[in-house]
């Protein structure tokens, strides 16, 4: 995902509801909801020490402090029936996509966001879909997330939809307002995805504004 401006608004911490879905097919599921709190992925020491040595070469790891490793997620993500685990590694306020399989790191992408998650094969191709988060900051507490569907079959990056202020908190500006989306999909040759868009001041919260739905190509 390019980067992009940073909004001149501040910028609460969002709620992103991300859930795995692989092996289910043909049922219409939620890929994405940014009205409800994520479930944080607990990745131990040990592994996140091994994500970071086997990402940088030895001697050089970046100098800043913030180094961790989020996101653990199973899925077969390059190719059909492959066993992988991708890992989200942060460092130097940058973040990159790592995916293990048999032990070793098979891609790496840079630049991927803040969240990563499994939504399944939503195109019938055999190899699961991810969903990538981004937020930016501006001043004070408000947020912008945007969020993108992709997939990584047969080890090259392809977006397949992209929606920009998938998440928006003013709640510190004048305009006093929120935005969210919850996206399901109908999996198949051309996935159709259904954008339900919540919108409404911040006392009241975000209610239902439209909804409209998206074929994929």
């Amino acid at each position: 995902m390019p980067p992009r401006k940073v909004y001149p608004a501040a910028m609460k911490k969002w709620m992103v509801l991300v859930a795995c879905f692989s092996g289910l097919a043909g049922a219409s599921r939620v890929v994405m909801d940014t009205r409800l709190s994520p479930q944080p992925t607990y990745v131990s020491d040990a592994q996140t020490t091994r994500v970071l040595r086997d990402t940088f070469a030895p001697g050089n790891v970046p100098g800043c402090r913030d180094a961790r490793v989020t996101d653990e997620t199973p899925g077969a993500f390059t190719r059909r029936g492959a066993r992988q685990t991708a890992y989200l590694v942060h460092v130097c306020g940058n973040s990159r996509l790592v995916i293990y399989e048999g032990g070793r790191i098979v891609k790496s992408l840079s630049n991927i966001g803040d969240a990563i998650g499994n939504i399944g094969d939503i195109n019938g191709d055999g190899v699961d879909d991810l969903l990538f988060l981004a937020k930016f900051y501006g001043h004070g507490s408000n947020t912008v997330q945007d969020a993108s569907l992709v997939t990584l079959a047969g080890g090259k990056f392809r977006t397949l939809f992209d929606l920009p202020e998938a998440a928006v908190d003013e709640c510190s500006s004048a305009n006093a307002y929120t935005l969210a989306y919850r996206v399901t999909v109908q999996p198949g040759t051309r996935p159709v995805l259904t954008l339900n868009h919540y919108q409404g001041d911040c006392v009241a919260g975000a209610r239902l504004f439209e909804t409209k739905t998206v074929t994929l190509h």
